[in-house]
């Protein structure tokens, strides 16, 4: 029986869809997604096996990448080996170190990278917001530190 899939080491995810698939946006799939980041030699080994139709590209950040795509939900486990829940896959933020089982299906006479399994090495966990934190200029930061000791004053 031959191994029809590659498993990619050491990957940083983007866009993780990995608990439900992507159904909002211009951009929707309606399938469980994710984007990961490719060394040369791994980009290399992928476009030796599959079809150019799908992309291998380089993205805003430089990175090279692919997305994979799947019809049923992949197996997602954490650092410590357990399965994910759909909440905790949810949580699964950009930047999020990873291994990957990619599965090499044929369709057409064609063959296609999917995504079949994650195992997740180093969690970056998605809060929902923009993180604004270094945005702040020097008067919003004393203003803040002036309102914080009146309130301490008063209490």
């Amino acid at each position: 029986m031959t191994d029809n899939s590659i498993r990619i080491f050491n990957t940083r995810l983007k866009w993780a869809f990995l608990g439900a698939p992507n159904t909002k946006g211009d951009y929707a799939s309606g399938r469980y997604e994710v984007t990961i980041t490719l060394t040369p030699e791994q980009a290399e080994e992928l476009r030796s096996k599959i079809n150019a139709r799908q992309k291998i590209k380089t993205d805003k950040d430089g990175d090279t990448v692919i997305t994979l795509k799947s019809q049923v939900k992949p197996i997602v486990k954490g650092a410590d080996g357990s399965m994910m829940t759909t909440e905790q896959c949810g949580k699964i933020g950009n930047g999020t170190v990873a291994n990957v089982r990619v599965n090499l299906f044929q369709s057409r006479g064609m063959t296609f990278a999917g995504l079949s399994a994650v195992r997740i090495k180093e969690l970056k966990e998605y809060t929902g917001g923009a993180n604004t934190d270094d945005l702040e200029d020097e008067d919003t930061r004393a203003a803040q530190q002036v309102a914080s000791q009146d309130l301490e004053d008063d209490i």
